[in-house]
C-alpha cells in the first residue's frame, strides 16, 4: 500500500489548486554517439546538421499553426526558438567543431553546448540561466531529429498532473493543449518560458519541487497548490476534502472579485485610486480588461530582444508590436518601457557579453545609450505606430536611470527620433508623455531634480530594494534579507513620492511591492494614488482599497517611518488592520512574488 500524505514543497508560480493523477515524464535521452570521421565525411555531417535544423524549424512552425492566434504568448516563444535554430553563431560553432576536430555532428553539437554552458554559467543570474535552458531545448530537438527519434510522444489523460524534471516550451504547450490540470517540475525558474506558457493557459504550476520524482509514480493521486507551492502525494480523504473545499471557495471568491473589478477603487473616506496592469505581451490585454485594468502601467519590451539582436535592429518589429498593442487596448493610457536588458540576459552579435558583475554593468538604459542604433530603432518604431493611432494616450519611460545626465541623454535620443520622423513626413502626435523608472537609490535621492525633467515617475520596487539592500533575491542563501518593508526603503519611497507630488507630475509603482497588501497600503499612505500590477492582482487590490480609510492608512504609514525593522512594521499593520489583511480579502497568491 502506498504511503499517504507525502508533502513536497516547491515554488508556486501560477496560482490555482488542482487534484488529479500523476503523469510522470522521465528525463530526456538523446544521442551521445562520439565518432571520428575522415575529411571526406565532413560535407555529409554538415548536411545531416542542416537537414535536422530545417526539420526542427518546420516542426515548430507546424506547432505555431496548430495553436493559432488564441495563444500568442506561446507563439512568440516558438518564434524565439526558431530564431535560435537559425542563429549563425550556433551553426558556425558546430561546423567548425566538425571540420577542425573531424568528429560527427552529434559530438560537435554536444561540445558546442558545453562551450555555451561555461559562458552562460559564469553569470549567476536566474533569468540568464533560464535562457540557457532554452538553448538546451533547441539543441535537444536537433539531436532527436538527427537520431530520427520522435521529439514528443506523450499522451496524458485530460485530467493529468504532469510531473517532470523540467519541460521545454514545446512540451508545455502540448501538455496544456491536452488540458492537463497542473504542472510540477523539479527544476525551472519563475521567469522561464514554461511558466510564461502555463500562465497563458492558466494552468496551476509549481517549480523547484526537488526530489518529487523519487517519491511519485504514474497514477498516484496528487494535490497541487500553485499559490503556496505545496504538493501532496497520495493525500488522505481529509486532505482531499479540504482541497476541494478550498478550490470551490477560491473559484467563488475570484469570480466575485472579477465581477466587482470594474467598480472604481474608492476608499471608505472617498479617495479614488487607479489600478493599471503590467503586461509582457499584447495578448494579455484581454485578461487585463476582464480584471478591471484602467490602463497599461508597464509594457515590457524585453521579449522582442531576447531571440536575435539583428531582428531587434529592425524598427518594423517595434512598429508592428506597438501597433498590435494599441489596437488591442481601447481604454486608458499605455506605458511602454524601453528595453531593460543587459550583460546578464542579452545575446550580442559577437556572442554573450561577459561581465564580472552584470547587475552593476552595461545593462538597461546604459546598454541602450551605448547601442544607439538599437535604441533608435525601438523609439522610431513606437513613434511611427502611435502616429497611426494618435488618440491613444502613450507614455514612454526609460529604465534604470541613475543621474540627471543619463536621463537627458536618453531624452535627446527620443527628440532626435522625433525630428527625423517629422522630416521624413510622419505626423507625430503630442499625446505622448515621457517618464523615468525610479529604481536606483541615486535616482530616489535626486528625485526632486529628476521630477523637473519628466512628465511622470514609475517606481520599480524590485531593483530599488535589491540595490538598496545589496540583496539578490534569486540567491537562496540571502533571499531572506530582501525586505520591501525595510525602513530605509520606505524612507526613500516616501521622498520619491513627495518629490513627484511637489512637482505636480504623475507617480505610480509597477514593482512587486504593489502586489503585497501591507506594501501597497503603506504606499497609499505616502500619497501614491496609481498602482500597476499583474492582471490577476487587480481585483484583490481594488477590493482591499475599498475596505480601508485613506486617512487611517496615512496615519499608520507615517508611524511606520519611525519604526526600527520590517518585522515591527508588518506586525503593527497586522494588529491595526486585523481581518482586512486576511485571506478572505486577499487570497494566498497575494503573498507570492510576481515575475518582474
Amino acid at each position: 500500500m502506498s504511503e499517504i500524505n507525502i508533502f513536497v514543497s516547491g515554488k508556486g508560480v501560477v496560482p490555482g489548486i488542482s487534484i488529479g493523477r500523476a503523469y510522470v515524464v522521465q528525463p530526456r535521452l538523446v544521442s551521445n554517439i562520439q565518432r571520428n570521421i575522415s575529411e571526406g565525411e565532413i560535407p555529409i555531417e554538415i548536411q545531416r546538421f542542416n537537414i535536422a535544423i530545417d526539420k526542427s524549424y518546420e516542426q515548430l512552425e507546424a506547432l505555431k499553426q496548430k495553436i493559432g492566434d488564441e495563444y500568442r504568448d506561446p507563439g512568440h516563444i516558438l518564434e524565439a526558438h526558431q530564431m535560435m535554430l537559425k542563429d549563425e553563431e550556433l551553426r558556425k560553432d558546430v561546423i567548425q567543431f566538425i571540420s577542425d576536430r573531424l568528429i560527427n555532428v552529434e559530438w560537435a553539437i554536444n561540445l558546442v553546448m558545453e562551450k555555451w554552458e561555461k559562458i552562460f554559467l559564469r553569470v549567476e543570474n536566474e533569468y540568464f540561466n533560464e535562457r540557457l535552458s532554452d538553448l538546451r531545448f533547441v539543441t535537444y530537438r536537433i539531436l532527436r531529429n538527427i537520431s530520427g527519434l520522435e521529439c514528443f510522444s506523450h499522451d496524458p489523460p485530460p485530467d493529468a498532473i504532469v510531473i517532470a524534471p523540467e519541460l521545454s516550451p514545446v512540451e508545455t504547450i502540448q501538455f496544456c493543449k491536452n488540458a492537463v490540470t497542473a504542472i510540477v517540475t523539479e527544476k525551472g525558474g519563475a521567469t522561464s518560458h514554461t511558466v510564461i506558457i502555463a500562465k497563458s493557459f492558466e494552468i496551476p504550476t509549481v517549480i523547484a519541487a526537488r526530489g518529487i520524482l523519487d517519491l511519485i509514480k504514474n497514477g498516484d493521486l496528487i494535490l497541487v497548490n500553485g499559490n503556496t507551492g505545496e504538493v501532496i502525494i497520495n493525500p488522505d480523504v481529509n486532505h482531499v476534502r479540504e482541497y476541494r473545499r478550498r478550490m470551490i471557495k477560491i473559484l467563488a471568491m475570484e469570480q466575485n472579485l472579477i465581477n466587482e473589478s470594474h467598480t472604481a477603487a474608492v476608499t471608505m473616506d472617498g479617495v479614488e485610486l487607479t489600478v493599471y496592469a503590467n503586461v509582457d505581451f499584447a495578448e494579455e490585454i484581454e485578461k487585463a480588461i476582464t480584471h478591471g485594468a484602467e490602463g497599461i502601467g508597464l509594457y515590457r519590451t524585453e521579449f522582442l530582444f531576447l531571440s536575435n539582436i539583428n531582428e531587434a535592429m529592425n524598427e518594423e518589429l517595434h512598429f508592428r508590436d506597438t501597433l498590435n498593442l494599441m489596437e488591442k487596448w481601447k481604454g486608458g493610457p499605455i506605458t511602454i518601457r524601453t528595453f531593460d536588458l543587459g550583460g546578464d540576459k542579452f545575446p550580442t552579435e559577437g556572442g554573450v557579453l561577459n561581465e564580472p558583475n552584470p547587475a552593476l554593468g552595461l545593462r538597461s538604459i546604459r546598454l541602450a545609450l551605448k547601442n544607439r542604433k538599437l535604441f533608435k530603432a525601438q523609439i522610431r518604431g513606437i513613434l511611427r505606430a502611435h502616429s497611426s493611432m494618435p488618440e491613444v494616450k502613450l507614455k514612454i519611460m526609460f529604465p534604470l536611470i541613475s543621474s540627471w545626465d543619463e536621463l537627458n541623454e536618453a531624452k535627446d535620443v527620443y527628440y532626435e527620433c522625433m525630428e527625423e520622423l517629422t522630416q521624413e513626413g510622419h505626423e507625430l502626435s503630442e499625446n505622448i508623455s515621457i517618464g523615468t523608472m525610479i529604481e536606483l537609490p541615486s535616482a530616489c535621492m535626486i528625485s526632486d531634480i529628476l521630477a523637473r525633467e519628466v512628465d511622470f515617475f514609475s517606481i520599480g520596487s524590485n531593483d530599488l530594494i535589491q540595490y538598496s539592500l545589496a540583496v539578490d533575491r534569486a540567491n537562496e542563501n540571502i533571499s531572506y534579507l530582501y525586505r520591501p518593508l525595510h525602513p530605509g526603503v520606505l524612507r526613500m519611497l516616501k521622498f520619491t513620492i513627495d518629490s513627484a507630488l511637489n512637482a505636480g507630475i504623475e507617480v505610480s509603482i509597477c514593482g512587486d511591492m504593489a502586489t503585497m497588501p501591507i506594501g501597497a497600503l503603506i504606499l497609499m499612505g505616502f500619497g501614491l494614488r496609481t498602482f500597476s500590477v499583474p492582471p490577476s492582482f487587480i481585483p484583490h487590490l481594488k477590493k482591499m482599497f475599498r475596505q480601508v480609510s485613506a486617512a487611517e492608512i496615512k496615519d499608520l504609514s507615517e508611524q511606520a517611518l519611525n519604526m526600527a525593522s520590517h518585522h515591527d512594521i508588518s506586525e503593527f499593520f497586522r494588529n491595526k488592520l486585523g481581518s482586512r489583511l486576511q485571506e478572505e480579502i486577499w487570497p494566498e497568491e497575494g503573498e507570492q512574488d510576481s515575475v518582474k
